[in-house]
């Protein structure tokens, strides 16, 4: 009979620690998908908040922000640009494939037969030489590490989040 009243204690006494222990593996999921969560929501709250400095409260003489808001500027232009050749493309314009504007402000002549130019060759379209902007080159050594998929988020969170303020 002691024999298996200790087998019995042993089992309970086992099961109670893997209960325990499951609880506290839940309750740390929880609180991890709490915070994953409410680090999109600040993502997307700094990117509400850096939309309205920079469509409201833009300061020229601030030498910190303004580099940044001249390089959206040009990120802008370019989106604009981009959109306005995919317009072209959808309306059945014969658009350059070579994907160069000509940065002597000349149209490009190619008609999509050139090949897009070597590096540093200059502009693909006249000739003239003019050298293309240079470009920054990025690379990964910055790059956070995450153990999971930090794309990966329910319908719901997306839903949820998907109407920032101050976008204008």
């Amino acid at each position: 009979m002691d024999l298996l009243k200790n087998l019995k204690d042993a089992i309970n006494g086992a099961a109670g620690k893997l209960t325990e222990a499951n609880r506290k593996n839940a309750n740390l999921n929880r609180l991890r998908t709490v915070i994953r969560i409410e680090n999109g929501n600040a993502d997307k709250e700094f990117l509400a908040l850096g939309r309205y400095y920079y469509n409201h409260l833009r300061d020229s003489e601030n030498d910190v922000t303004e580099t940044h808001c001249v390089e959206l500027d040009g990120i802008l232009e370019r989106i604009a640009n981009a959109q306005a050749l995919m317009e072209q493309v959808n309306a059945g314009a014969d658009v350059c494939d070579c994907g160069d504007e000509c940065t002597c402000g000349e149209e490009c002549c190619c008609g999509g037969e050139e090949e897009a130019p070597e590096e540093g060759s200059g502009c693909c379209c006249c000739g003239c030489g003019a050298e293309e902007t240079e470009t920054e080159e990025v690379t990964l050594e910055d790059v956070e590490s995450f153990d999971s998929d930090p794309t990966q988020e329910d319908a719901q969170e997306e839903k949820q989040n998907s109407e920032l303020p101050f976008e204008g």
